[in-house]
């Protein structure tokens, strides 16, 4: 065991300004590939994270594009109203045909009367009138009264 520290005292100062930059070398590469590792390892979690911001934005971009159509059928149908003030005898079949569009574009019973300056309860005897009508002229499992109450 004596041998071995003389050689490695002997050794030593002969063989580290060989040595010496080697060392360095390795211990400097170790350092830059880990250095690599964890820049790679935060650049995916960051690309995962811009991937899941575009999945939510294209999401909400579709809802509000959606949303966006139908205030648009809205607005059309309320101009449309506006275009031709209802008076006299066709008042009714005008009405009736009114909320008879707006309940077809998906508008609900509220919101018709309030468009139409109507009661709840015209709108709904409206739409339940015209179904009773349309009721012989339906195919086998159609249901219309489901569809209805399925506005309220």
């Amino acid at each position: 065991m004596k041998y071995w520290f003389e050689l490695i005292g002997i050794l030593l100062p002969s063989l580290l300004p060989v040595v010496l930059p080697y060392v360095v070398l390795a211990l400097f590469g170790a350092g830059s590939f880990t250095a690599c590792m964890l820049l790679l390892r935060r650049l995916k979690n960051l690309q995962n994270l811009v991937v899941a911001n575009e999945e939510e934005l294209r999401s909400a971009t579709a809802t509000w594009a959606t949303s966006l159509a139908s205030v648009g059928k809205q607005i059309e149908v309320i101009e449309e109203i506006a275009r031709h003030p209802v008076n006299g005898s066709d008042a009714n079949a005008a009405t009736r045909r009114k909320v008879l569009k707006m309940h077809r574009l998906g508008s609900s019973i509220d919101q018709i009367a309030k468009t139409l300056r109507m009661s709840k309860g015209e709108v709904t005897l409206l739409l339940k009138v015209h179904t009773m009508i349309l009721r012989p002229f339906e195919q086998p499992g159609e249901q219309l009264d489901v569809a209805m109450e399925q506005k309220h």
